[in-house]
């Protein structure tokens, strides 16, 4: 009788007590009852003595994708933690969705920061002019607000 080899034992697999339980591979249980005469042979025995299964490969994991956008992103909503609370739209190609959602404010940040940052200047340096443009626009956009609501009162009366 053939007995059960090394190979047939999968590496780091010993035998474990867990609770009342010795957990062993099969092909070492059924030749333990073989050798005390406790179950008859299976048919399977021999063919599996004579072809084991292939070894597990144990593949590396992948490297997380990484891109220069993501660590300014990240620095953005650190400064701006207010910004987290502005909703994204996720399919863009509904009508349904305004044009300001379309954009999510640190995208359009970190667009204008790597433009500066291929050109050249310092992450550091791109971060305040970016931000510099970003609240003239701001105040822009406020006095354009003011003088429209204004226009609209005077209309009314």
């Amino acid at each position: 009788m053939p007995l059960v080899k090394r190979w047939h034992v999968p590496r780091g697999l010993r035998p474990t007590l867990t609770g009342r339980k010795v957990r062993t591979t099969l092909m070492s249980r059924v030749e333990r009852q073989q050798r005390g005469n406790v179950a008859p042979r299976p048919l399977w025995f021999d063919a599996a003595l004579a072809h084991p299964p292939p070894p597990k490969f144990q593949l590396d994991r992948p490297p997380d994708l990484a891109f220069p956008e993501d660590e300014l992103r990240r620095e953005w909503l650190r400064r701006n933690p207010a910004a987290t609370m502005v909703p994204k739209a996720l399919f863009l190609e509904e009508a349904s969705v305004p044009d300001e959602l379309r954009r999510h404010p640190a995208d359009a940040f970190v667009e204008r920061q790597m433009e500066l940052i291929e050109e050249g200047t310092a992450p550091e340096e791109a971060y305040r002019i970016v931000a510099a443009e970003q609240e003239r626009e701001g105040d822009v956009r406020a006095l354009e607000e003011r003088t429209a609501r204004g226009d609209r009162l005077r209309a009314i009366r």
